[in-house]
């Protein structure tokens, strides 16, 4: 690069970082329900308890709660919409998966600049916007093309911009989570203004989204006719190495032609249930697991906590509930529980969307309000639930990582 060439590159930087910033905004908020829902049936619309507002425009991600996108950060992105309105069967969904709506705000105008200035305007004298980016995301005009964006005019809805952000993040080839979109977004936001006159006069990519399960509507495809609810006899059980004892669940309304199954969320556990009885056989050391009993058409489903120590017989009885408080939650980097605890020996434990344990730590407490920082550095960002169990109590919260 000779003389010219950086004042010029250094005038054009300077005259791209001098612009407007985003301007203040509220994500929309929905109502937080889990509803049932047939697969040939129609969501209902959406309606806000909190309206977004400024930004332009306003549609809806589609996440199919129950399947891990591929970049591992959380449930996987199905597609957008304009009213949040989905029919399962035209998104191939089965019975039991689980979809969520959740209003995504953004300005179209921007991304449609920026697609239009990577194809049109010149980095430098001799090296285009395409070759500059290709620089830092191989190949993106090409990737950008083979999925039909050829100009800003090619961007229409926020679908193109999860395809955009899609391949920038190398994931265009994989299903992609609305962790991974923003976090795309915000890494876009650390360096666009770098870009000059590749970004079109960018500044920021400006969007809001409220991705908490309390902003959220989801819906369980069932069956007709099928099981509401399903309830585990004992709450809670304890065995010896090596005991067995056999779980009984029912499910309501009686009248409808469903069957439960049983299963064990941590695969890995040494305890086992047999999937068609709920005969549940302790293994040779002290352990803890959630045996689930679930509705096959109706998908609702109880939890008993079955825990394996040497001292214990086989007992059963119902446990206190806790009422556990995280904050901050969502988080980046570190959150802390709190909760009322009496004396004795508490395990924690950390699970993923699919059931595997994160992380498992046991405390003795004595008797008062407790507060433990959650140990989080393992964790990649996306959804997990946080337990808290002891002798005869048991708290349940989900947690986000940002």
């Amino acid at each position: 690069m000779n003389l010219t060439q950086l004042l010029l590159f250094i005038f054009t930087i300077l005259s791209y970082t001098i612009q407007a910033q985003c301007p203040n905004s509220t994500p929309g908020y929905l109502s937080g329900t889990w509803t049932n829902i047939l697969s040939s049936d129609t969501t209902t619309a959406p309606t806000y308890t909190s309206p977004p507002s400024g930004l332009p425009n306003t549609e809806f991600v589609i996440i199919q709660n129950d399947s891990l996108a591929s970049d591992g950060l959380g449930p996987k992105i199905i597609m957008s919409t304009l009213d949040g309105r989905v029919i399962p069967n035209d998104l191939g969904m089965m019975t039991c998966n689980e979809i969520c709506i959740i209003p995504f705000s953004y300005d179209l105008n921007q991304l449609k600049t920026i697609v239009d200035s990577l194809y049109g305007a010149m980095y430098l004298p001799g090296t285009t916007c395409c070759d500059a980016a290709g620089q830092f995301f191989l190949g993106v005009c090409d990737s950008l093309s083979a999925n039909g964006i050829n100009s800003g005019a090619d961007v229409t809805n926020l679908n193109d911009v999860i395809t955009l952000m899609g391949i920038i993040a190398g994931t265009s080839n994989g299903s992609t989570s609305l962790t991974n979109l923003t976090t795309t977004i915000d890494q876009v936001n650390g360096f666009v203004s770098l870009f000059g006159p590749c970004s079109g006069g960018i500044a920021e990519v400006c969007y809001s989204v409220a991705d908490s399960a309390s902003a959220m509507d989801c819906y369980t495809v069932v069956e007709p006719n099928s099981a509401t609810s399903v309830d585990i006899t004992q709450d809670t059980v304890w065995l010896a190495p090596g005991d067995s004892t056999l779980l009984a669940g029912t499910f309501l309304p009686n009248s409808s032609i469903d069957t439960l199954t049983w299963y064990n969320s941590d695969p890995g556990s040494g305890i086992s249930v047999d999937a068609a009885t709920g005969l549940v056989i302790a293994g040779s050391i002290a352990d803890t697991a959630w045996i689930y009993a679930k509705a096959i058409n109706g998908c609702a489903k109880d939890v008993a906590v079955v825990i394996v120590s040497p001292v214990m017989s086989i007992r059963t009885f119902d446990m206190t509930k806790i009422i556990l408080n995280v904050v901050p939650n969502p988080f980046n980097k570190s959150a802390y529980v709190s909760f009322y605890s009496e004396e004795g020996e508490y395990q924690l434990e950390i699970t993923d969307v699919t059931g595997r344990l994160c992380h498992s730590e046991r405390y003795f407490l004595n008797k008062g309000n407790q507060q433990i920082e959650l140990s989080t550095e393992n964790l990649n960002k996306g959804y997990y639930f946080l337990r808290i169990i002891s002798r005869n109590t048991l708290g349940i919260q989900t947690i986000i990582k940002k």
